[in-house]
């Protein structure tokens, strides 16, 4: 009798104990559920560490246009020289920065001359480290207006620019013949040039490109110079082609210049 009793009471201790265990242990289960879950994500995302994850890609970026320096594309005034009015200014046919880049050793220079009475338009360059005149030439004004350039002639007794350095420019308007040759009076236009070494990559793109191929590719590493000179050539050669001619505008738009866009390129009497 006692040793029924004796089972009797162990097993209703026994029946106590499981709701104690069963609830205990339902936090348990959700608990190592969570945690399997969560290992598969966190391993996926520690399995590749920053320093070794594939890399992205990234556009390359253009080399930036020149920054600004002091000059002027029109003259700031006009007294003492007589001119049709009205009409456009003189203006130098350069980037609103008053700085362009170039790849030639002798480049060339362009300018609009409205219809003046002067008889005489200078040039002179300058070096900008030391000041010192490097190029001085004098011209008389077209009979009509119109885009003219200028080339530095290829000499022995003229250096061709250095790469890297800047040089200043001044494309004057002789207003009268008592006009110092010192003086630059006041209807002048001025400006600068930097001569750059092209990348490997960028000269056999010019190797390989057509004549409208390389003047996109000027633009493209603000070579302006080099632009315009190929440009106007093309004109030069092909005055017809109206794409040509499109093709110049956009480009003299692209800086601002549309008063001039339209003027005819003309030849500059020495």
């Amino acid at each position: 009798m006692s040793r029924r009793k004796s089972w009797t009471t162990l097993i209703t201790f026994c029946l106590s104990l499981l709701p104690g265990l069963f609830l205990s242990g339902l936090p348990m289960r959700v608990l190592a559920q969570q945690f399997l879950l969560e290992v598969p994500v966190r391993s996926l995302r520690t399995q590749f560490p920053a320093s070794l994850a594939p890399p992205t890609l990234q556009a390359q970026a253009l080399t930036p246009p020149p920054r600004p320096l002091p000059g002027r594309r029109e003259p700031a005034a006009g007294r003492g020289c007589e001119f049709s009015l009205p009409q456009t200014p003189l203006t130098a046919l350069i980037p609103g920065t008053n700085l362009g880049l170039t790849l030639a050793a002798y480049p060339t220079f362009f300018f609009y001359i409205p219809q003046t009475s002067a008889k005489e338009v200078r040039f002179v360059l300058l070096d900008e480290e030391k000041g010192n005149q490097v190029y001085k030439t004098t011209f008389t004004p077209p009979s009509t207006p119109g885009i003219v350039s200028l080339s530095l002639p290829i000499d022995k007794n003229l250096p061709p620019l250095e790469v890297g350095k800047k040089y200043r420019w001044y494309f004057q308007i002789n207003c009268s013949a008592q006009q110092r040759e010192q003086d630059i009076g006041e209807v002048y236009v001025e400006g600068w040039i930097q001569r750059v070494e092209p990348s490997s990559m960028l000269t056999s793109q010019l190797e390989k490109a057509s004549s409208r191929g390389r003047v996109d590719l000027y633009r493209k590493n603000h070579l302006w110079y080099d632009a315009l000179t190929s440009l106007a050539e093309q004109r030069r050669l092909n005055p017809h082609n109206l794409a040509l001619v499109d093709a110049w505008k956009t480009l003299l738009q692209s800086e601002k210049l549309d008063e001039i866009a339209q003027e005819p390129l003309i030849q500059l009497k020495e």
